[in-house]
């Protein structure tokens, strides 16, 4: 199976979708229930530019690859010498805060 190349638009309709099913109570204390999976795949397809399958798995994948993000970003956001630029909506760190991230 070829992977999946994810625009913003589509990710934009995950997103959107999984907010969504978190309002209307498709989300349990384990996670997600199929239905809002399924709400997720049909919002993603109808987005798509050229028609193709779009699978559970691959919108759980790409949620955990936000999740993944997310974490980072929680971890950035709270080290000292770390701020968080607005306006090129990037980290930007001191020297030693860099360097110090790395090891």
């Amino acid at each position: 199976m070829v992977q999946l190349q994810w625009d913003d638009k589509m990710e934009l309709a995950l997103l959107t979708a999984m907010v969504e099913a978190v309002r209307t109570g498709l989300r349990a204390e384990s996670g997600f229930k199929k239905d809002a999976w399924k709400t997720a795949v049909t919002s993603v397809t109808n987005v798509l530019q050229i028609p193709r399958e779009i699978t559970i798995d691959q919108c759980k994948s790409k949620m955990t690859w936000f999740k993944s993000k997310y974490k980072e970003w929680c971890i950035l956001y709270t080290q000292s010498g770390w701020n968080f630029d607005d306006e090129t909506q990037l980290f930007v760190a001191e020297d030693a805060a860099r360097q110090a991230h790395i090891k």
